[in-house]
């Protein structure tokens, strides 16, 4: 979430969609959903937690406007080299 964060801020994005699926555990297990929000209260993604806003299955974070944008999709091999 961290690299897919900074990636889209290096590409001058103005928001991120982190899709984290609906959970399929019982209760009091951890999930994705759990770790990211944890990330964003905690400060780890850059963001407040008033630029945030939560979905089903998706969290949308406002980036703010950072110039020129870069449309290409962001890939799972842009966040890994």
């Amino acid at each position: 979430a961290r690299r897919a964060v900074a990636e889209a801020r290096r590409r001058g994005r103005s928001s991120i969609r982190l899709i984290h699926g609906s959970s399929t555990t019982g209760g009091g297990r951890r999930t994705i959903k759990d770790a990211l929000h944890d990330l964003l209260r905690e400060g780890h993604l850059g963001v407040s937690v008033g630029s945030a806003i939560a979905g089903e299955d998706t969290l949308l974070l406002s980036l703010g406007h950072s110039g020129r944008s870069n449309p290409r999709p962001i890939t799972l091999l842009d966040l890994h080299r």
